[in-house]
């Protein structure tokens, strides 16, 4: 945790170096593009899910599932 809070601080304290909120404001679209695109990424993986409809039973004992 201290290393990656560590690795964090350069880049903003990189950041906060720029006052005029042009500079700023190019940081923080670049930041949501890539936000974005990783939250694609993970989004196909979660979403596609192997089909499973082979593996499952053709019938099922229901009385002795609910009994």
């Amino acid at each position: 945790m201290v290393i990656m809070a560590s690795m964090a601080i350069f880049p903003i304290l990189f950041t906060n170096l720029f006052t005029e909120m042009r500079v700023v404001s190019v940081f923080a679209m670049t930041s949501a593009i890539f936000f974005l695109l990783g939250t694609v990424v993970i989004m196909q993986f979660a979403v596609q899910q192997p089909n499973q409809w082979q593996t499952l039973p053709a019938s099922t004992n229901f009385t002795g599932t609910i009994m």
